[in-house]
């Protein structure tokens, strides 16, 4: 709805007529890019870095709102026009596989919070208080090691699955 309204807006009847600037935002850019490209467009996703680096320079920018960071993608789309590459949709296995591995980064993550102050405390505490906070966080910790070994076992089925996998004998393991 919002892409009709906007292209209504601006008078625009064929989108195709209309190559769009975005700045990469990761996942928060998917709905967008999906339904501009659904619609029969065209876009180009930019980090933000370049656009920064081929606008600012090393010294950056002071002063960023909406407006103005809006101003510079359309900026750079129309400076480095030539260089544009047209975004092509991922596929949904790659997708998935990403999303997979941002999980398994954030239980990871889950599980080294709550590790390394019990391996921390070994050295400086008295071994009760060692003793408690092991017991205190070790169904926790069993959980999330628990659900980091499916999300693990997820991708590997995934990819193995996935019917365009090169030819790999035995199949892959990230264990």
């Amino acid at each position: 709805d919002f892409i009709s309204e906007l292209l209504s807006h601006q008078g625009v009847t064929v989108i195709k007529s209309i190559f769009l600037c975005v700045e990469h935002t990761g996942l928060y850019i998917n709905n967008l890019v999906r339904n501009w490209m659904l619609k029969g467009g065209q876009l180009a996703v930019i980090p933000a870095s370049k656009i920064s680096s081929a606008l600012a320079g090393d010294q950056g920018w002071v002063e960023k709102t909406d407006q103005i960071d809006a101003r510079r993608i359309a900026e750079y789309g129309i400076r480095f026009s030539d260089k544009l590459q047209c975004y092509t949709l991922k596929n949904k296995t790659l997708d998935l596989i990403q999303g997979l591995q941002r999980q398994r980064k954030r239980m990871l993550d889950a599980i080294n919070q709550l590790e390394v102050p019990i391996a921390e405390s070994k050295i400086f505490d008295n071994a009760n208080i060692v003793e408690q906070l092991e017991k205190n966080q070790k169904e926790s910790i069993e959980a999330l090691r628990k659900a980091l070994d499916m999300i693990e076992k997820m991708m590997v089925k995934v990819i193995n699955e996935d019917g365009r996998s090169c030819d790999l004998s035995p199949p892959i393991s990230i264990m």
